[in-house]
């Protein structure tokens, strides 16, 4: 079924387009990668409500609804209407949030230039310099634990990549919820790193970092 609209928030819009085709080769690359459809977007300003105009990061939490990283704090979207998250002091109102990410138990990870934000409505962590390798967020990820592991939250920062346990930030001490980081010490061309992904199985298994 071809799609009859789709969401675009200020200018950044991501496409997403599926065709029917034949089944490649293995190993090789075959056909026209995206096929042309018709979209009809619905534009959100705050004209129409939205909390500001500029939007760097958007992630879907398990309810169906976007955490929304904006030039000036974060906020919530549940199709309907949007709600700001960052009323008040210790929170990320007033930061550009470059990466946003939720986890299982419904807490907002927040990444800014000045550092990361956990938490939501029932309050804020503020996790910095102690905390991480470089107070720069760049991207968040986060993994449910496979196997009877943990959570963890992926932080790609301008100094290296933080691995948090999602499970223990909120309520553990500073500095004693990282169970790893990696940077140039450990191999990594350099430390400002921008993305990282976990592939399970096949020939590219492993931990991938950009």
């Amino acid at each position: 079924m071809r799609p009859t609209s789709r969401y675009a928030l200020c200018a950044a819009v991501l496409f997403a387009a599926s065709a029917a085709r034949a089944e490649p080769t293995r190993g090789q690359f075959s056909g026209a990668p995206y096929a042309a459809e018709p979209f009809a977007f619905e534009v959100f300003t705050r004209q129409q409500g939205a909390p500001e105009n500029s939007f760097y990061s958007i992630a879907a939490d398990r309810h169906g609804r976007l955490a929304l990283g904006m030039i000036n704090g974060a906020g919530v979207f549940n199709g309907t209407a949007f709600r700001r998250v960052d009323d008040g002091d210790g929170t990320p109102h007033g930061a550009t949030v470059y990466a946003i990410a939720t986890d299982a138990a419904d807490r907002l990870w927040v990444g800014t230039p000045k550092g990361l934000y956990v938490g939501g409505a029932t309050g804020w962590r503020v996790l910095g310099a102690r905390e991480l390798p470089n107070p720069g967020v760049n991207q968040l990820r986060f993994a449910a634990g496979r196997a009877g592991e943990r959570d963890a939250m992926y932080v790609a920062t301008q100094g290296g990549v933080a691995i948090f346990d999602a499970d223990l930030v909120r309520r553990a001490a500073a500095g004693s919820t990282t169970r790893a980081t990696i940077d140039a010490r450990d191999g990594l061309g350099g430390d400002n790193v921008y993305t990282t992904l976990d592939v399970a199985a096949g020939p590219l298994a492993g931990l991938w970092i950009g």
